[in-house]
């Protein structure tokens, strides 16, 4: 309950008596340093008790100085970190605001910010709400950056093929011929029979739960590779997760639409234990066969959606020309409320063009890392 002003009288007094004691300390040693070797054991008694009558009132004080500073410093100081912290909550927001903004001629869907001091109690792990949870497709947003197209985009989109000029480049496309041959068979896509709705979303469910391991595999390995190494990876694994995950998004739209039987998920599972462990194998022999591989595959991904838009267009698909976009696909690509499901293959048919452009550029890329043995960092920012 002391003033201020008692406070520093306090603190100089004890400041005073410190600086005696000291005094006296020193002037003990000195005395302790001239008695000789033969009569120094005779005064070590008379020292200790010297030297405890001599400290113990310093270290009273020194106690009653930390308890005083304890009432009066530490409230202080506690007060002017609450009040910093407050000041700075806007900085840090606009700090983080900065770091999610990519620099880009295109609209990007932005993540969910991040609330300081939101309903979580002091000293408490575990957010108050986290047992009563219930996610909504239509309002929440866990994704990562991703591009959102705009109509111009989606209708700017063609069918392209890079002619493979390196040998790795003709065995990747022509594993990517092979293995299209192959699914375009089993599934009707070729030859007799007709390709309608149901059809359709077997094949897209089906592919993209294949097409989303390259880029986690690829992201995986690179990681890895950064931490077993101790070097950077120039930011090519945010782009390779963005990709995976872009992937994935198309899958649980397409699911909205149609739930696979038992025996297509265990096909699916059979698909993927392959086609991750031999991806992952050929990642870590030859990245630039690997991207190449997923170049063509997007190729081909966007001859698929093409074709898909264009039977919409011919009336081959009735049931797709007004079916509206689930809650999940409006919000992630960002779609008008009436949008229908040609507006969604408009946009995933996109998404398949974005990952073929990237793959490719990665590909050439990891040819320069294969002849010259230098890194190339990622042209690609967050969300590109």
């Amino acid at each position: 309950g002391a003033t201020t002003t008692e406070q520093v009288q306090y603190l100089k007094k004890i400041g005073k008596n410190i600086n005696s004691g000291i005094k006296r300390s020193a002037a003990l040693l000195l005395a302790t340093k001239r008695v000789t070797s033969t009569t120094m054991f005779r005064f070590i008694p008379a020292t200790a008790r010297l030297a405890a009558r001599t400290s113990a009132p310093i270290l009273s004080r020194s106690l009653l100085l930390s308890k005083t500073l304890q009432h009066t410093a530490a409230p202080s100081l506690s007060m002017v970190l609450l009040r910093q912290l407050q000041s700075g909550a806007t900085t840090t927001e606009q700090v983080s605001n900065k770091h999610n903004s990519v620099l880009t001629n295109r609209t990007f869907h932005s993540s969910q910010p991040l609330g300081i001091g939101s309903g979580m109690k002091s000293g408490s792990s575990i957010h108050p709400k986290s047992k009563s949870i219930e996610c909504d497709p239509a309002k929440d947003d866990f994704s990562l950056p991703h591009p959102v197209w705009s109509e111009k985009e989606v209708y700017g989109v063609s069918i392209t093929h890079r002619a493979a000029e390196k040998v790795l480049d003709k065995v990747a496309y022509a594993s990517v011929q092979t293995l299209r041959f192959v699914f375009d068979l089993f599934t009707g896509y070729i030859g007799i029979g007709k390709l309608d709705e149901k059809a359709y979303l077997r094949r897209f469910i089906f592919l993209e739960t294949v097409a989303g391991v390259p880029g986690m595999v690829g992201g995986m390995v690179r990681h890895l590779n950064s931490l077993r190494r101790m070097k950077r990876d120039y930011g090519w694994i945010h782009t390779l997760l963005e990709e995976a995950e872009n992937e994935r998004m198309h899958l649980l739209t397409f699911l909205e639409y149609r739930q696979p039987s038992a025996m297509f998920r265990a096909t699916v599972l059979l698909g993927q234990g392959v086609m991750f462990n031999s991806f992952l194998l050929a990642y870590m022999i030859s990245p630039q066969f690997c991207h190449r591989f997923v170049g063509y595959l997007e190729e081909e991904a966007v001859k698929t959606y093409t074709r898909a838009v264009n039977d919409i267009d011919a009336g081959k698909l009735p049931s797709w020309e007004k079916m509206p976009v689930p809650a999940i696909g409006r919000k992630y690509w960002q779609l008008a409320e009436d949008s229908t499901m040609r507006d969604l293959l408009l946009a995933i048919r996109a998404d398949e063009a974005h990952h073929r452009e990237v793959n490719h550029v990665f590909g050439d890329f990891s040819r320069t890392r294969a002849e010259k043995g230098e890194e190339v960092p990622n042209p690609f920012p967050p969300g590109y």
